[in-house]
């Protein structure tokens, strides 16, 4: 490994740190991740979800399930930038079907898929190119002090992954339009937006694993150079090379130095035999090399890493330095006593607790009760008036649906649909002896209806508020045929009913 050409600060961290740095890797080479990302994985999933088109989770199950082999080419990306030589994006791709033959892709698709420290060991089958007992013992020497923190870090991404995806299912809600009522049981099943939600979800089930598996296999890949440092003191290496280089140009110059006094000392023999005269030199002093040496040393002893200090602080007695075993062993009787004593007040309280829930629970049902339940019981109170109008019978017309055809053709269509929807309110509280009151809404009508009423006039009634919603709020007056459908469906529904009541 050319320690030389590194591009970030080789010195032992704490795992965390070490997991930062390894994001921060990531986003440095962002652009080439995303992509050979787009490249190469891009066309796998779209094949994938054109070949599933009918069932879609069955395409997601296969992109999720070689999350490996993406953090292979992640991997290759991040190692070769992190020593100066960052690929370019034709040299990820000639170098991927080497990467899948030779790093043990089918063991980590197999029996390590659900291995916790995935990220943490990928460089020991990548990099180091070990396999068998070797790699088994190269993991156990690596993990230990790490494998907590792969561990937390595998657990961190799950709950991300989780968290985006829950995120994105808020927004989808979050641009839903009021009136539009969301059933999850028939979304789940595949009755209602089926084909929406099921696109919606899957693409953002595959963006999410884009853009976490990444940050994944960095911090997995700097938790590993990390105990590598650890172990092998790569700082310090650094330092004795960089003292090495700067030793031998010094030797580089003193060779230099020499090889010029012997060329001089030939002219000087062949002027003073031309010249026979006593010549009386002084003699140059010698270079000291074991001063230098010295001098060297003492700055490298001095460096700020071999000058730390720890503080540590623990408890003792003011008085007694060393204690004596028998005093151990009754300080250890007595924290034994008050542990406990602790746990039987522990138990106490639990039992109290579970007791007074017990003798309160039918105090807790009241005030927690199902409020629909509450409202459809005989003793919960009706009212005379919803959203601001007047659903009493004496306030209606005896012909509604009449009346609302005339208010129609008047071009008084606010008028029309709100004497439909008066009355239809009208005749449930009355008839059907559905309990609504003065808080409800819309919408908790429409839910109401549905629970308590069978048939098919909960549907009816969904199509009539939805219709009443849109002219009230949105201005927007149904066509011809919808209100001569609600018309009828009026008729049909109540006052057929209400003529046959004794």
């Amino acid at each position: 490994m050319q320690l030389d050409s590194i591009t970030t600060e080789l010195r032992p961290r704490s795992d965390w740190e070490a997991i930062d740095l390894g994001i921060m890797l990531v986003r440095r080479h962002w652009l080439t991740i995303m992509s050979a990302w787009l490249v190469l994985i891009g066309p796998l999933a779209l094949v994938l979800l054109a070949v599933f088109h009918e069932d879609l989770w069955i395409a997601v199950l296969i992109i999720w399930w070689l999350k490996p082999a993406y953090d292979r080419i992640i991997l290759f990306i991040l190692g070769q930038s992190l020593f100066g030589d960052p690929p370019r994006l034709p040299d990820v791709v000639r170098a991927t079907p080497g990467l899948m033959r030779n790093t043990g892709l089918l063991w980590s698709l197999t029996f390590l898929r659900f291995d916790l420290t995935r990220s943490f060991n990928l460089p020991v089958w990548q990099l180091e190119q070990l396999r068998g007992n070797d790699r088994r013992k190269r993991q156990k020497i690596l993990q230990k002090r790490t494998r907590s923190s792969a561990v937390w870090l595998t657990f961190c991404c799950m709950h991300i992954e989780m968290l985006l995806l829950l995120s994105c299912v808020v927004i989808f809600l979050l641009f839903l339009p009021g009136s539009v009522e969301f059933d999850w049981k028939a979304v789940i099943a595949g009755e209602e937006y089926g084909f929406i939600t099921g696109w919606l979800s899957d693409l953002s089930i595959i963006l999410i694993i884009a853009l976490v598996e990444p940050f994944y296999t960095g911090a997995g890949f700097s938790l590993y150079l990390n105990r590598r440092a650890h172990l092998e003191g790569w700082d310090l290496e650094l330092v004795l090379r960089r003292m090495a280089s700067r030793l031998k140009r010094e030797r580089l110059t003193v060779v230099h130095a020499h090889a010029l006094s012997g060329v001089l000392a030939v002219v000087l023999l062949i002027a003073c035999s031309m010249h026979p005269q006593p010549v009386y030199a002084d003699e140059d002093p010698s270079i000291d090399l074991q001063q230098q040496h010295k001098e060297i040393i003492g700055e490298v002893v001095s460096h700020k890493d071999f000058n730390q200090y720890e503080e540590v602080s623990n408890w003792r007695y003011k008085n007694d330095k060393e204690k004596s075993d028998a005093d151990s062993e009754s300080i250890s009787e007595v924290l034994a006593l008050i542990a406990k004593a602790y746990e039987v007040i522990l138990w106490t309280l639990g039992i109290a607790v579970l007791y007074w829930l017990i003798s309160n629970h039918l105090r807790w049902t009241k005030l927690f009760g199902d409020p629909d339940t509450m409202a459809s019981s005989p003793q919960a109170k009706t009212t005379d008036r919803l959203f601001g109008m007047d659903v009493r019978p004496s306030s209606l017309p005896d012909d509604i649906p009449g009346q609302a055809r005339k208010l129609w053709q008047q071009a008084d269509a606010d008028g029309a649909m709100s004497l439909l929807y008066r009355g239809a309110l009208a005749s449930l509280i009355n008839e059907h002896e559905l309990a609504l009151n003065s808080s409800a809404t819309e919408g908790d009508c429409v839910q109401l209806v549905s629970e308590r009423i069978p048939g098919s006039l909960p549907t009816y009634f969904r199509n009539l508020t939805d219709a009443w919603l849109i002219t009230a709020y949105a201005h927007r007056h149904p066509h011809n045929p919808v209100f001569d459908s609600l018309c009828s469906g009026w008729t049909h529904y109540f006052q057929e009913k209400t003529c046959q009541q004794p």
